[in-house]
């Protein structure tokens, strides 16, 4: 089933390129023509293309850590040698102890601790 879904997306995203060169090529066409205005089909759709292309693609969800995961990290970092870098860490996120670090702050505080040692 998701070679279906990936052809179907493959085959659009060809039919955009083609659309694209059609464009293109009416577009030179016209300018050797010494027409230079575009007709309101070719308009729409480049104004539509550019739409498109212009939407930022949608934001990944941050992953939700549990206490047992960032524990895990932060142990295998001390366990590395980087005990000095894991207290500052939590120190950074406002607590002495991981217990009293608010658990939104477990995303950020995860990707800190990937960039200890790396």
């Amino acid at each position: 089933m998701a070679i279906m879904s990936e052809l179907d997306a493959a085959l659009k995203a060809l039919l955009e390129y083609s659309e694209g060169i059609q464009d293109t090529v009416r577009g030179i066409r016209a300018l050797m023509s010494g027409n230079d205005a575009p007709d309101s089909k070719e308009t729409a759709r480049t104004a539509q293309r550019e739409k498109t292309a212009e939407e930022p693609a949608p934001a990944e969800p941050e992953k939700v850590y549990t206490l047992q995961e960032v524990r895990a990290m932060l142990k295998a970092k001390t366990d590395q040698g980087y005990r000095a870098e894991v207290k500052a860490l939590l120190k950074v996120h406002g607590a002495e102890r991981l217990p009293d670090i608010d658990p939104k702050e477990y995303p950020a505080m995860m990707k800190e601790a990937e960039e200890i040692g790396a």
